[in-house]
């Protein structure tokens, strides 16, 4: 989802992927109990201490967060603006 550029040597760009599951945007479209922050600690946590993964090697939250926009705005098609306004014909706000 995300690319960036990593320089190895003087000749040639190397490009880093983040490649992000679509299980794990669905499992974090589904939870309403964490921000999107809370839940991309605990996924980089989890990562690190069950997988043994190096800080580096999980996806950063820049990447996360990108994600998570393009999976709602082009795959979900929520209209973000929308969804998070208040509706001027009720009371309540509406919420995922």
């Amino acid at each position: 989802m995300a690319i960036k550029k990593v320089f190895h040597s003087k000749k040639l760009p190397v490009r880093a992927v983040s490649l992000i599951s679509y299980d794990l945007l669905i499992d974090f479209t589904l939870e309403n109990k964490q921000t999107i922050n809370g839940f991309y600690n605990a996924y980089k946590a989890k990562c690190e201490k069950e997988f043994g993964m190096k800080s580096d090697d999980v996806i950063t939250l820049n990447s996360w967060k990108l994600a998570v926009q393009v999976f709602w705005r082009d795959i979900l098609k929520l209209d973000l603006l929308k969804s998070f306004s208040c509706d001027s014909s009720k009371d309540n706000w509406f919420f995922l």
